[in-house]
């Protein structure tokens, strides 16, 4: 092609009449081409079966379900099964799908082709899907088809059925553990609240109330030993002075018996006693001299008396007054000094007690922060057990209603029908692509060769492209043989590009009839 060369548009028409026979040539050879190819595809067949998922019928408000997967992932899931190696293999096999390529090629190699052509699930709406299956056999497709539709609904069910079943022997698992735990805590904590009593938070008001009643008590009882204390000293100056009243010894030596004479000495030495004369004092030592005498005494007219107690008819009416308040007041300080002891042992009680219930109540705060820890322990796993135990009721119900088969479901809506006409190839579609293709790869060559060509075809070609005046022009120098070969070449060609032509298009006209 020279440089600056420009077509015109009569220069394009000129160039397509000239070489029209590029564009039928190609036209008339990829049409065949084209109808051959189509007529040699064997022809494939869909049959398609709408599955539609039925919502449970118990509303959800009253059983709620265990199966909480969303519907395209467990149409995704169940897919999965289905395009399994067994299932396509029992597949393959009870219908005796892809015997050539079985034969001659790689099992592997059908099984991709059964997963990624052949069988096909499409999503329709929120609550439909479709399952389709492609093949060469009407009846085998629509056979297989249904099939895959039973294997869907069957896989559904039992899909639900072994998740209910599954979480529910989960959350039975996961309750009996709860429950272990809970009873482990419970355990512990009695075993705490048995070591540690009297320190409990929930004890505090009441150590607090009895320190109070205590330390009470202690005060009172202080109170009652001083005044006990104060009678005792009343009482021994009560004694002092019966005991100094006591007659002199010279009258203890007056007529009477030997036992009454004794007594009157034992008072007196006990009154000297009393004031304080030790034993060398001569009235102690004669009274002590006394003493051992008037016991000889004593004993003998001890053996010679019955038994009647000793005779006050010696004495005075005054001396058996003193004896008898002697008596008594001995006796009250006697039994003042008991209750003085039996205080003190009190006393000694209570302030124990006490010492425990202020231990106690400074041990409260120790274990309120212990207590707490273990009640809120405690109330977590109390809340987790309920919890699980309401869930693992609503999962048995769940199940139960997977088992009864009134729960969502699968159900084909549409049954797997005959497939009327093939699905595949589009013979049209490819005709007309081959239709298309011819003159467009005639124009191409026309294209190409007008490229390629460098040579002028008219004067006015040359005075445009070089801009230069033509001259002259000689003409094309021919002899009537060349003249007439020349025609009958052309006539020839030309006949040849229409028998071509008018036969490709018969051949395109037989392939979009049949």
């Amino acid at each position: 092609m020279l440089p600056g060369k420009k077509f015109t548009p009569e220069d394009i028409v000129r160039v397509l009449v000239r070489r029209f026979w590029l564009v039928l040539l190609p036209v008339a050879l990829v049409g065949a081409a084209t109808a051959v190819y189509v007529r040699s595809l064997p022809d494939l067949y869909r049959s398609e079966t709408l599955i539609l998922v039925v919502p449970q019928k118990v509303p959800e408000s009253y059983v709620r379900s265990t199966v909480t997967q969303r519907l395209g992932d467990r149409i995704q899931a169940i897919r999965q099964e289905i395009m399994s190696r067994n299932r396509l293999e029992q597949l393959i096999t009870e219908f005796n799908l892809y015997p050539a390529e079985r034969r001659y090629g790689i099992l592997e190699d059908v099984l991709e082709q059964v997963r990624t052509r052949d069988i096909q699930v499409e999503p329709v709406t929120a609550e439909a899907f479709r399952v389709s299956f492609t093949g060469r056999d009407r009846a085998t497709v629509m056979k297989v088809t249904a099939k895959l539709g039973s294997w869907f609904v069957d896989a559904s069910m039992k899909d639900r059925e072994l998740l209910a079943e599954n979480t529910n022997e989960f959350l039975e698992t996961q309750v009996n553990t709860a429950r272990s735990r809970l009873m482990e805590n419970e355990k512990r904590l009695a075993d705490y609240r048995r070591k540690y009593m009297g320190q409990l938070p929930s004890q505090l008001e009441a150590n607090l109330t009895a320190l109070q009643g205590t330390m009470t008590q202690l005060q009172t009882l202080a109170e009652s030993a001083n005044a006990e204390r104060s009678r005792q000293l009343i009482l021994e100056g009560r004694i002092k002075d019966l005991e100094a009243a006591a007659p002199p010894l010279a009258e203890a030596g007056a007529p009477g018996s030997a036992t009454q004479q004794l007594s009157l000495v034992r008072s007196s030495l006990k009154t000297l006693e009393a004031q304080g004369k030790k034993a060398t004092h001569p009235d102690v030592v004669a009274l002590n001299a006394a003493l051992a005498d008037l016991t000889k005494k004593a004993e003998a007219e001890a053996l010679q008396q019955p038994l009647s107690g000793e005779s006050t008819a010696l004495l005075s009416p005054a001396e058996l007054t003193r004896r008898r308040q002697l008596k008594d007041a001995q006796e009250a300080l006697g039994l003042s000094k008991a209750q003085v002891k039996a205080m003190d042992q009190e006393d000694q009680r209570l302030r124990v007690q006490a010492k425990n219930l202020q231990a106690r109540i400074e041990a409260v705060p120790a274990r309120e922060s212990e207590m707490t820890d273990f009640m809120r322990d405690y109330k977590t796993l109390e809340s987790l057990y309920g919890n699980l135990n309401a869930k693992k009721e609503e999962s048995r119900i769940s199940a139960n209603l997977e088992q009864r088969q009134i729960g969502e479901q699968f159900r084909m809506l549409d049954q797997a029908r005959w497939p009327e006409k093939p699905f595949s190839p589009n013979r049209a579609r490819l005709t007309g692509l081959g239709m298309v293709a011819g003159p467009a790869l005639g124009v191409g060559l026309i294209v190409l060769l007008e490229y390629r060509d460098s040579s002028f075809k008219t004067d006015e070609e040359v005075s445009r492209v070089l801009g230069l005046p033509v001259l002259a022009v000689v003409p094309l120098m021919q002899s009537s043989v060349d003249r007439r070969r020349t025609f009958r070449r052309q006539t020839i060609g030309h006949l040849a590009c229409a028998c071509a032509f008018f036969g490709c298009a018969a051949v395109l006209a037989y392939t979009l009839v049949r």
